[in-house]
């Protein structure tokens, strides 16, 4: 499938999903798409592919991105997928660039793991007309700061005592709430409905 082409149905599929889907050549240079937002991707390119695999996915437990090499033309060129937000991980929902403070839930997508892996396997099949399994993909888990606990075992952590400790009847509707502040980036909500059950933020934030 020729770039150009390519390039309007990821420009598509990021209009529906806010997963960004660039096309970068061999020296990291992105293509058709140049604008500040482009910059704020460049980071991501991850253009070491380990012998066997086909793709490269990072979880940092703050972003998840995923590249893989493609060729058209006898060229070498790269799709970087991604980043997304890390469901459940707020810290780098705001950031610093050229002077302005962005709220990066406007720009990208909150996924798990298994939502985005499911996506990039997606993406994959219909760049390169071909299958990937997870076994075709080198996942990497990248603590941002070795001395913090991840967000995922937090939350796993938070549900085991609260449902040991707690016989509520609205443990659910508790989690649906939490899930859905999350997701809509409601921290003063999230931080009330905390208080309202006298759990510390601290032991659920980073």
């Amino acid at each position: 499938m020729d770039l150009e082409r390519l390039t309007n149905i990821y420009k598509t599929l990021y209009k529906r999903t806010h997963i960004p889907i660039q096309i970068f050549d061999e020296a990291a240079n992105p293509l058709f798409q140049k604008t500040t937002f482009t910059e704020l991707l460049r980071p991501f390119l991850d253009r070491q592919i380990p012998n066997g695999a086909k793709m490269v996915l990072t979880n940092n437990y703050k972003f998840l991105h995923a590249t893989f090499p493609y060729r058209f033309a006898g060229q070498q060129f790269y799709i970087l997928i991604g980043p997304t937000l890390v469901l459940g991980d707020m810290s780098e929902s705001i950031i610093e660039f050229h002077g302005k403070r962005l709220l990066l839930t406007k720009y990208l997508a909150t996924e798990s793991e298994k939502e985005f892996l499911e996506f990039v396997q997606m993406i994959y099949q219909l760049t390169m007309d071909a299958s990937l399994t997870e076994k075709d993909i080198s996942i990497s888990h990248i603590a941002a700061d070795p001395q913090q606990t991840q967000p995922k075992k937090l939350w796993k952590d938070f549900l085991f005592d609260r449902r040991s400790q707690e016989a509520t009847r609205d443990s659910y509707q508790f989690e649906l709430r939490f899930i859905d502040y999350i997701k809509r980036n409601k921290r003063d909500k999230i931080e009330w409905l905390f208080k309202k059950r006298a759990i510390p933020m601290s032991s659920i934030y980073l």
